[in-house]
Protein backbone atom coordinates (compact mmCIF):
# COMPACT_ATOMS: atom_id res chain seq x y z
CA UNK A 1 0.00 0.00 0.00
CA UNK A 2 1.71 3.63 -0.96
CA UNK A 3 2.45 5.52 1.82
CA UNK A 4 0.12 8.77 2.33
CA UNK A 5 3.56 10.44 3.24
CA UNK A 6 4.69 9.68 0.30
CA UNK A 7 2.24 10.58 -1.53
CA UNK A 8 1.72 14.00 0.13
CA UNK A 9 5.34 14.51 -0.71
CA UNK A 10 5.49 14.08 -4.23
CA UNK A 11 1.99 16.17 -4.97
CA UNK A 12 4.39 18.98 -2.97
CA UNK A 13 7.23 18.53 -5.19
CA UNK A 14 4.77 18.31 -8.58
CA UNK A 15 2.94 21.93 -6.75
CA UNK A 16 6.64 23.27 -6.25
CA UNK A 17 7.54 22.74 -10.00
CA UNK A 18 5.10 24.16 -11.73
CA UNK A 19 5.30 27.33 -9.25
CA UNK A 20 9.31 27.40 -10.40
CA UNK A 21 8.60 27.14 -13.85
CA UNK A 22 5.69 29.83 -14.02
CA UNK A 23 8.55 32.36 -11.93
CA UNK A 24 11.44 31.14 -14.49
CA UNK A 25 9.10 31.94 -17.31
CA UNK A 26 8.05 35.61 -16.26
CA UNK A 27 11.70 36.37 -15.60
CA UNK A 28 12.37 35.44 -18.80
CA UNK A 29 9.99 37.73 -19.85
CA UNK A 30 10.47 40.13 -17.96
CA UNK A 31 14.78 40.34 -18.51
CA UNK A 32 13.54 40.32 -22.55
CA UNK A 33 11.07 43.19 -21.71
CA UNK A 34 13.70 45.55 -20.31
CA UNK A 35 16.19 45.09 -23.13
CA UNK A 36 18.59 42.30 -21.32
CA UNK A 37 19.18 40.23 -24.38
CA UNK A 38 19.73 43.31 -26.74
CA UNK A 39 22.46 45.14 -27.84
CA UNK A 40 23.57 48.13 -30.02
CA UNK A 41 24.31 47.13 -33.58
CA UNK A 42 26.15 48.62 -36.31
CA UNK A 43 23.74 50.25 -39.06
CA UNK A 44 26.51 50.14 -42.50
CA UNK A 45 26.53 53.34 -44.49
CA UNK A 46 27.83 54.71 -47.28
CA UNK A 47 28.93 58.01 -46.20
CA UNK A 48 29.11 59.99 -43.25
CA UNK A 49 26.03 61.65 -41.65
CA UNK A 50 25.77 64.85 -40.02
CA UNK A 51 21.96 64.42 -38.10
CA UNK A 52 18.67 62.68 -38.34
CA UNK A 53 16.15 64.05 -39.66
CA UNK A 54 12.89 61.37 -38.93
CA UNK A 55 13.03 57.62 -38.13
CA UNK A 56 9.89 54.84 -37.65
CA UNK A 57 10.96 51.06 -36.29
CA UNK A 58 12.13 50.11 -39.77
CA UNK A 59 13.48 53.08 -41.61
CA UNK A 60 15.48 56.40 -40.90
CA UNK A 61 16.24 59.34 -42.47
CA UNK A 62 19.49 61.40 -42.12
CA UNK A 63 21.26 64.54 -43.82
CA UNK A 64 25.12 64.09 -45.17
CA UNK A 65 25.89 66.72 -46.82
CA UNK A 66 23.13 67.83 -49.18
CA UNK A 67 21.24 64.78 -49.84
CA UNK A 68 18.95 63.17 -47.73
CA UNK A 69 19.41 59.20 -47.31
CA UNK A 70 16.93 56.80 -46.24
CA UNK A 71 17.60 53.47 -44.56
CA UNK A 72 15.66 50.58 -44.27
CA UNK A 73 17.10 48.78 -41.40
CA UNK A 74 14.74 45.19 -42.70
CA UNK A 75 17.37 44.76 -45.67
CA UNK A 76 20.26 42.84 -44.21
CA UNK A 77 23.32 42.43 -45.82
CA UNK A 78 22.90 39.33 -48.74
CA UNK A 79 18.98 40.58 -48.90
CA UNK A 80 17.73 41.54 -52.04
CA UNK A 81 16.97 44.98 -51.50
CA UNK A 82 18.67 48.21 -50.68
CA UNK A 83 19.72 49.19 -47.25
CA UNK A 84 20.50 52.94 -48.54
CA UNK A 85 19.22 55.58 -51.11
CA UNK A 86 19.19 58.67 -51.78
CA UNK A 87 15.93 60.57 -51.43
CA UNK A 88 14.28 64.07 -52.13
CA UNK A 89 12.81 64.57 -48.32
CA UNK A 90 12.32 62.79 -45.27
CA UNK A 91 8.36 62.34 -44.55
CA UNK A 92 7.30 65.04 -41.51
CA UNK A 93 4.71 62.49 -40.28
CA UNK A 94 4.41 59.22 -40.22
CA UNK A 95 1.30 56.42 -40.31
CA UNK A 96 0.00 55.21 -37.32
CA UNK A 97 0.59 52.88 -35.59
CA UNK A 98 4.19 54.68 -35.69
CA UNK A 99 4.41 57.28 -32.99
CA UNK A 100 6.41 60.71 -32.93
CA UNK A 101 10.44 60.22 -32.31
CA UNK A 102 11.48 61.17 -29.25
CA UNK A 103 14.99 63.01 -29.11
CA UNK A 104 17.81 62.96 -26.99
CA UNK A 105 21.82 64.40 -27.27
CA UNK A 106 22.85 61.41 -25.23
CA UNK A 107 20.58 58.77 -25.75
CA UNK A 108 19.27 58.78 -22.11
CA UNK A 109 16.10 57.93 -22.48
CA UNK A 110 15.59 55.63 -19.25
CA UNK A 111 13.05 53.40 -20.18
CA UNK A 112 14.75 50.25 -20.49
CA UNK A 113 16.81 48.27 -16.87
CA UNK A 114 19.51 46.78 -18.96
CA UNK A 115 19.70 49.07 -22.12
CA UNK A 116 23.69 49.02 -22.63
CA UNK A 117 25.56 52.57 -23.28
CA UNK A 118 26.06 53.60 -27.13
CA UNK A 119 29.05 52.40 -28.28
CA UNK A 120 30.90 55.05 -29.03
CA UNK A 121 30.55 58.97 -28.54
CA UNK A 122 26.71 60.43 -29.76
CA UNK A 123 25.79 63.28 -31.26
CA UNK A 124 22.24 62.71 -31.17
CA UNK A 125 20.24 60.08 -30.34
CA UNK A 126 16.21 59.61 -31.35
CA UNK A 127 13.92 56.93 -30.10
CA UNK A 128 10.71 55.27 -32.75
CA UNK A 129 8.29 53.71 -31.42
CA UNK A 130 5.73 51.20 -33.04
CA UNK A 131 2.87 50.75 -31.07
CA UNK A 132 -0.29 48.41 -31.31
CA UNK A 133 -2.83 46.92 -28.87
CA UNK A 134 -1.27 43.37 -28.48
CA UNK A 135 2.86 43.73 -29.87
CA UNK A 136 5.05 46.33 -29.66
CA UNK A 137 8.58 47.63 -30.96
CA UNK A 138 11.18 50.17 -29.67
CA UNK A 139 14.07 51.10 -31.76
CA UNK A 140 17.17 53.53 -30.46
CA UNK A 141 18.83 55.30 -33.45
CA UNK A 142 22.62 56.87 -32.39
CA UNK A 143 24.64 58.99 -34.86
CA UNK A 144 27.85 58.96 -33.59
CA UNK A 145 30.73 61.69 -34.14
CA UNK A 146 32.39 59.61 -36.66
CA UNK A 147 29.13 59.84 -38.65
CA UNK A 148 28.00 56.13 -38.24
CA UNK A 149 24.57 54.61 -36.75
CA UNK A 150 24.07 52.40 -34.39
CA UNK A 151 20.69 50.84 -33.70
CA UNK A 152 19.15 49.05 -30.96
CA UNK A 153 15.95 47.60 -31.13
CA UNK A 154 13.63 46.02 -28.80
CA UNK A 155 10.23 44.43 -29.81
CA UNK A 156 7.70 42.39 -27.28
CA UNK A 157 4.05 40.96 -27.51
CA UNK A 158 1.47 39.43 -25.28
CA UNK A 159 1.44 36.68 -27.37
CA UNK A 160 5.15 36.07 -25.92
CA UNK A 161 4.15 36.77 -22.27
CA UNK A 162 1.45 34.46 -22.48
CA UNK A 163 3.33 31.26 -24.22
CA UNK A 164 6.78 31.99 -22.50
CA UNK A 165 5.47 30.98 -19.17
CA UNK A 166 3.33 28.51 -20.20
CA UNK A 167 6.09 26.70 -21.71
CA UNK A 168 8.55 27.39 -18.91
CA UNK A 169 5.73 25.46 -16.73
CA UNK A 170 5.00 22.48 -18.51
CA UNK A 171 8.84 21.78 -18.93
CA UNK A 172 9.50 22.04 -15.31
CA UNK A 173 7.00 20.12 -14.84
CA UNK A 174 7.54 17.09 -16.94
CA UNK A 175 10.71 17.02 -15.99
CA UNK A 176 10.64 16.67 -12.34
CA UNK A 177 7.97 14.21 -12.68
CA UNK A 178 10.63 12.49 -15.13
CA UNK A 179 12.81 12.36 -12.31
CA UNK A 180 10.30 11.81 -10.31
CA UNK A 181 9.58 8.18 -12.01
CA UNK A 182 13.22 7.30 -12.76
CA UNK A 183 13.68 7.86 -8.62
CA UNK A 184 10.75 5.64 -7.79
CA UNK A 185 11.21 2.96 -9.86
CA UNK A 186 14.97 2.68 -9.01
CA UNK A 187 13.46 2.23 -5.50
CA UNK A 188 11.76 -0.38 -6.06
CA UNK A 189 11.71 -3.65 -4.51
CA UNK A 190 13.87 -5.89 -7.49
CA UNK A 191 14.89 -2.92 -9.53
CA UNK A 192 17.90 -3.65 -11.54
CA UNK A 193 19.79 -0.63 -9.12
CA UNK A 194 18.69 -2.10 -6.15
CA UNK A 195 19.95 -5.58 -7.01
CA UNK A 196 23.44 -4.27 -8.18
CA UNK A 197 23.79 -2.03 -5.09
CA UNK A 198 22.47 -5.44 -3.27
CA UNK A 199 25.67 -7.62 -5.19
Amino acid sequence: MANPRKISGCILIFLLSILLGFMIGRSIVYFMNEGAFVSWEPFLAPTKFEKIIQASSTKIWVQADDSIYEGNTLCQEGDDCQRWQVVEQAPVDLPVPEWPIKRSPDCEFNEYSFMRTVPGEPLECVQAYFGMADASTTVYYALLKDGSIAIWENSSSNIEALMIPFFSTVVISMVTCALGIICWIAKAPGSLLRKTRAG
